[in-house]
């Protein structure tokens, strides 16, 4: 018997959005000058490595009383209007909140923070580049406190109240909740010596540092809201109760949305936290706030001068909360000094302390700290560094060749007494972990005339490692190590 024929048929039904889980892909924090240290700049530039498509940046920028703050970059153009503006009152900082899609096609970006043509000080930022965030609309509610000028209570928690998102958003994947909240002064009657994340938000950074009670103690977290309902992003900053200074705290849900996009499994930097200090007497012991969500951990130095001598104040070594062991890297004459702490486990709370010997004052200066994810347990190729004379252009420093895998990440770093450093001239493709300004001296603490900078690679052909800077017949030392 002759069996029937097949049909072949479709049924059409309604397209349903996928549930997605947002993807932190990279946080970068800055600190600052407070008034009266360093110089001030305007037109704050940085340069950001190969975004991926359809990816969102979320920022909060703090500057004086009265400097209107916009934001343009190279990927998009000229940013929307702050999704809010917390003004402190008369003479207290400003903080504003931006909310930028950063367009569907991806690539290297330049950011630039403009803050008129007038010279300017503090300015500080703290900015979180998501991906499978909405991009359109993506803002779904805010939180900036009319008034600002929120003091700490006597447990040094920080509380701007509550809000709730504006739309249900659950079937989506809810709302990522991000906060920043940064002093409301333009320095610190007295420093924080930690921060604390609200319940069920993660740390991202968060500044305390500064020796001498004059810093800009700030901190940033962000919380996945999967149901909808009142959020309160306080924060504590211990150490904060009862000193009299006072805090701006901006706060933003952004709609989840399925883009598609899937975490990073190659090795990636997924922080960058940039960290200053004035001056103070060696020994001694510098504690900073270092939360990770990665595996491997580096700290490129190279403030002003380096390690100036004998009986100078030199980094002696690191230690972190957790244990996770930290190796110096030193140049010719301990110079230039890159550090690395490897096969690490994440750890949200995390401090890092640098420890310093001798017996001099240590310089004003500032360094680095790299967060990186996905590395191999022994994840540490080869280095290379020296030190020597150096004009505006400075070539070779150094030429590395890559050891090992053929593919991985190199960090570099230039210090330079007779600064700043300007630009990267080689190799194609690295990015300069700091921003640029005009006005720019070694007095100042938001860059303090060193240059940090990452690259990946994947080819084991020699690098060589070249940079600009602003003037000549000087002294320069180097350092780049390789991890893979």
């Amino acid at each position: 018997m002759r069996r029937p024929a097949l049909l072949a048929f479709c049924v059409l039904v309604p397209a349903i959005a996928l549930s997605a889980t947002p993807i932190m892909f990279q946080h970068i924090a800055s600190s600052t000058n407070p008034t009266g240290n360093g110089i001030p700049g305007h037109a704050f530039v940085f340069h950001t490595e190969p975004l991926p498509a359809n990816a969102t940046a979320v920022m909060g920028v703090t500057v004086s009383d009265g400097v209107a703050v916009t934001m343009r970059d190279t990927l998009v153009g000229a940013w929307s209007a702050p999704v809010c503006k917390q003004d402190a009152g008369e003479g207290l900082a400003e903080t504003y909140l931006f909310v930028q899609p950063l367009g569907a096609a991806g690539g290297t970006d330049t950011i630039t923070i403009g803050v008129g043509s007038s010279d300017t000080q503090p300015v500080q930022f703290d900015l979180t580049i998501f991906e499978n965030i909405a991009t359109s609309a993506a803002v779904n509610g805010s939180l900036c406190p009319s008034g600002g000028n929120l003091m700490p209570d006597s447990s040094g928690v920080i509380n701007p109240g509550s809000f709730t998102p504006t739309t249900n958003n659950d079937a989506n994947g809810g709302n990522v909740i991000w906060n920043y909240t940064p002093i409301c002064s333009t320095y610190a009657a007295s420093n924080a010596s930690n921060f604390k994340a609200a319940g069920g938000f993660t740390l991202l950074n968060g500044d305390i540092i500064w020796t001498n009670d004059q810093g800009f103690p700030e901190a940033s977290q962000y919380y996945l809201q999967t149901a909808q309902a009142s959020v309160t992003p306080s924060i504590t900053a211990a150490g904060e109760n009862g000193s009299g200074d006072c805090f701006n705290s901006v706060s933003v849900a952004l709609k989840v949305a399925n883009q598609g996009a899937t975490a990073p499994t190659a090795i990636h930097v997924a922080k960058i936290i940039h960290e200053s200090f004035i001056t103070f007497s060696s020994p001694g012991n510098l504690a900073v706030l270092f939360p990770t969500v990665g595996n491997l951990r580096v700290a490129t130095f190279t403030w002003q001068g380096g390690c100036p001598g004998a009986g100078a104040g030199c980094l002696s070594g690191l230690s972190s909360s957790d244990n996770c062991a930290w190796k110096v890297l030193g140049g010719a004459g301990g110079n230039s000094v890159i550090a690395y702490a490897q096969n690490c486990l994440p750890c949200p709370t995390c401090t890092v302390t640098l420890n310093f010997s001798g017996t001099q004052q240590m310089p004003q200066g500032s360094f680095r700290l790299y967060d990186v994810a996905n590395a191999k347990p022994a994840s540490y190729q080869n280095s290379a560094g020296d030190m020597g004379s150096c004009d505006t252009s400075v070539a070779d420093a150094p030429t590395i060749t890559p050891g090992g895998a053929g593919s991985g990440l190199v960090i570099a770093a230039l210090g330079n007494g007779n600064g700043p450093v300007t630009a990267i001239r080689s190799p194609s493709g690295a990015v300069f972990d700091l921003w640029t300004f005009a006005g720019q001296t070694d007095s100042d603490l938001a860059d303090n005339a060193d240059a940090s900078s990452h690259l990946y690679f994947s080819s084991t052909a020699a690098e060589d490692w070249a940079y600009a800077k602003s003037y000549g017949d000087d002294s320069c030392y180097w350092e780049a190590a390789v991890f893979d």
